[in-house]
């Protein structure tokens, strides 16, 4: 949209006239000699001037061949947009809004605008992977940005995503999170919002022979999913299926970001185990 271009337009807006109460349009009544409102020239420029500034607060210049302006500015600044990407990309203001990343052909990059790039005002995304894989979505700041302090943040699992606000001058913060990765099932898991995540399922074993009336055996208990960060709490409960045979279960080592060690004991010997685990972490 620009600003009206016929010969008869003057460079200056006119003040409006005076007087007048503000009302509402109307078709008129010839039967009671009330006339159709006719709009004023202040009208006019007044509805100009409102859609002209929602268009330049967006950061968009005027343009009398593109029709789409207010809505292209509507979503820079509010964050209404949709779009796709199956490959390394970097985003532009335009692509304010929701961002669905799909890694499934390998690990992706989304770099950010620069966080001044609306002319001071805040951009937002909502960065989502959409894909099930195990490839990473890297999402990396541009220039000298920084992301929550940082350079950059992961997007590991299908669903998870982060809300992105920038500061409007060289900052972005995660303003949200979500999760919805889940697996119920043994073995499963449950993502956060946030990045915590919960893993469960069980390990089995064969225990050996008796020693000083115990026999034993040490199994890896392998998560359904690596931990981004690290696990930091960790239980394992014996399942009773022996009945009476003192069956002992116990983690063996700090639990790792993808597995842990588990020890399974009782006092009947070559007796086949199970215990049951649940791991915390992110």
């Amino acid at each position: 949209m620009q600003r009206v271009s016929r010969a008869s337009a003057v460079a200056s807006l006119p003040s409006p006239p005076a007087g007048g109460t503000p009302g509402y349009f109307t078709g008129g009544n010839p039967g009671v000699g009330q006339p159709a409102t006719v709009p004023g020239y202040e009208w006019f420029n007044a509805v100009q001037e409102e859609l002209l500034a929602v268009i330049l607060r967006g950061g968009l210049t005027a343009s009398n061949t593109d029709l789409a302006q207010v809505r292209k500015s509507l979503d820079r600044l509010f964050g209404g947009g949709v779009v796709s990407y199956s490959a390394n990309t970097t985003l532009t203001v335009d692509d304010a809004g929701l961002v669905l990343v799909n890694a499934s052909g390998g690990a992706r990059s989304i770099t950010l605008p620069a966080a001044n790039a609306l002319g001071g005002r805040p951009i937002q995304f909502r960065i989502v992977k959409s894909d099930n894989s195990a490839n990473a979505v890297t999402i990396q700041r541009a220039g000298t940005d920084s992301i929550e302090g940082g350079t950059s943040v992961l997007l590991r699992y299908q669903w998870e995503s982060l809300t992105l606000l920038s500061d409007g001058t060289g900052a972005w913060v995660v303003v949200g999170a979500g999760g919805g990765s889940r697996s119920l099932a043994n073995p499963g898991w449950a993502l956060l919002p946030g990045g915590l995540m919960f893993q469960w399922g069980t390990v089995s074993g064969t225990v050996g022979a008796l020693s000083g009336g115990e026999a034993w055996v040490f199994q890896t208990a392998a998560y359904p999913l690596s931990f981004r960060n690290a696990a930091v709490f960790a239980s394992v409960t014996p399942y009773d299926v022996l009945g009476q045979a003192n069956e002992r279960a116990w983690i063996n080592a700090a639990p790792g970001q993808s597995s842990m060690s588990v020890g399974l004991s009782c006092n009947i010997a070559g007796a086949a185990m199970t215990a049951g685990y649940l791991v915390i972490g992110y």
